[in-house]
C-alpha cells in the first residue's frame, strides 16, 4: 500500500474503495478534479486503465500502456 500524504487522502481512499473498478466515485470529487469527471473521454480512458490495473496488476497495466504508446 502507498502511504498518501494529501489533505483529501481519507476521502480519496474511501471513494476508491467505494468505486472499485468504477472510477466514477473518485472522479466525482470536484474539489480535486473540477468538471473533469464529467468529460466522457477522460472517464472512459480512466475506466480503461483502471480495469487494466485490476486485470493485469500495476506493472502489467503500465507495460501494456507503454506498448500501446510505442505502436
Amino acid at each position: 500500500m502507498i502511504d498518501v500524504h494529501h489533505p483529501l487522502a481519507t476521502m480519496l481512499r474511501e471513494k476508491a474503495v467505494e468505486g472499485g473498478r468504477d472510477p466514477a466515485p473518485l472522479l466525482s470529487i470536484t474539489s480535486l478534479l473540477g468538471s473533469l469527471g464529467e468529460d466522457e473521454r477522460f472517464v472512459a480512458t480512466t475506466a480503461h486503465h483502471l480495469a487494466a490495473i485490476y486485470e493485469q496488476g500495476a506493472a502489467g497495466a503500465l507495460d501494456a500502456c507503454l506498448r500501446g504508446l510505442a505502436d
